[in-house]
């Protein structure tokens, strides 16, 4: 017999990736000149600041409202070497509507938007293209620059859901082993060697792996030494008697008759 027990896990209602993009145009650089010939180069972080479901039984739709908030870090280098860092903050909005995912198809209510679902967003791509206007002319400090930024967001809707799960009173045991895992024998030594003679190759792990095998189905070479021990038959010493023949060359053991108890039972 076994018990049970309550886990809490996640179900996974809705999962989708959207598109989130922004197009800015003629964004001033500031009061430094960016000549003819000049190149820039971006990098830019997006972190996720909310995501809200909103869920509309009526309508049968289901909407996420999500705040990102965009870092960008901009090096203007011009033809002579100079570089300028740029450094560009903004916070965008968006509210995103699930197309293959409905309230009458996932058994919905009006309070599972507050109580039990829960919005999940990850960004999985970042696309930021920049086009530099330099100064005109050169000496100008009216340099500027466009943009087109597009990210990728997934988004998951999560609900917590109970299961039972049966537990085994007695969990299945492990089979025992003839030698424990990690203790190194002499044969294992004496394999080692031969293998570094052999060589690192194909053939000396082949050997070694015919060896252990061979080592935990018969026990080895000690197993075989007790085998031959068992087979031979015990040596027995006959003491000769009275008449018995000596072979030449043999040795023979004679029993004596102590004289003390001969004198006590005289007496």
């Amino acid at each position: 017999m076994g018990f049970h027990k309550t886990i809490l896990v996640h179900e996974v209602l809705c999962d989708e990736t959207f598109a989130v993009g922004r197009v800015n145009n003629d964004i001033s650089i500031g009061s430094v000149s960016i000549p003819c010939g000049s190149t820039i180069t971006e990098e830019t972080c997006v972190n996720v600041l909310k995501c809200e479901p909103i869920i509309d039984i009526k309508a049968d739709h289901i909407l996420v409202q999500v705040a990102l908030m965009v870092q960008e870090e901009l090096t203007a280098t011009t033809p002579g070497g100079e570089t300028y860092p740029l450094e560009f903050a903004f916070r965008m909005q968006a509210v995103l509507h699930y197309t293959c995912c409905v309230p009458s198809s996932l058994g919905l209510t009006c309070l599972d938007s507050i109580d039990t679902v829960e919005c999940r967003a990850k960004i999985t791509s970042i696309t930021n293209q920049i086009t530099l206007h330099p100064s005109s002319p050169n000496e100008a400090a009216n340099a500027s620059f466009d943009q087109t930024l597009c990210i990728k967001i997934n988004i998951k809707l999560l609900r917590e859901i109970q299961l039972q799960m049966c537990i085994p009173a007695h969990p299945c045991k492990c089979r025992t082993q003839n030698c424990p895992l990690g203790v190194i024998t002499l044969n294992d030594l004496t394999m080692g060697a031969l293998i570094g003679i052999l060589g690192s190759n194909a053939f000396a792990a082949i050997l070694f792996l015919a060896y252990m095998v061979g080592k935990r189905r018969g026990g080895g070479v000690s197993a075989i030494k007790d085998e031959e021990e068992k087979t031979v038959p015990p040596t027995t010493r006959r003491i000769p008697t009275k008449g018995s023949s000596i072979p030449p060359g043999a040795v023979a053991q004679t029993q004596f008759v102590i004289s003390g108890s001969k004198t006590a039972s005289k007496k």
